[in-house]
């Protein structure tokens, strides 16, 4: 795994084109039509996947800027925060004014921020143990 994140950090470039294009995604998916998509069913398995959905993001985005190193990490985690953040409340207004088969739901932007904000330990931690070999 050490590896791994090492060998991510170390490719900038595709660290930006990786989150560009999990962003595009994302939003693709959010206002798109899935109802044909297979998925779990279980209570509350939209939430989950909000919240693994959002964390990925998050966690991309931090990946992209700590390779860039021109940033503090405290700017960088707040940035990616209130950005990711803002990004779900906006995608959810979308689906309830753009879409006639979507709606927009409270719930799911409290369960995208809950994935930013899972993911911020986990930035922390890769910043910290990972910062200096790179």
């Amino acid at each position: 795994m050490q590896q791994l994140i090492k060998s991510l950090l170390e490719h900038k470039k595709l660290l930006f084109i990786a989150a560009i294009c999990y962003t595009a995604i994302l939003l693709y998916l959010s206002l798109g039509d899935i109802s044909n998509i297979p998925r779990p069913k279980f209570q509350l398995a939209d939430k989950v996947w909000h919240c693994i959905a959002y964390f990925g993001l998050a966690s991309l985005w931090g990946l992209a800027f700590f390779a860039v190193k021109k940033y503090t990490l405290t700017k960088t985690i707040i940035t990616i925060c209130i950005a990711a953040i803002v990004f779900g409340i906006i995608v959810e207004f979308l689906q309830g004014s753009l879409t006639s088969y979507r709606t927009f739901d409270f719930f799911d932007a409290l369960a995208n921020t809950l994935g930013v904000i899972v993911a911020v330990p986990i930035l922390l931690f890769i910043n910290h143990k990972y910062r200096d070999k790179i």
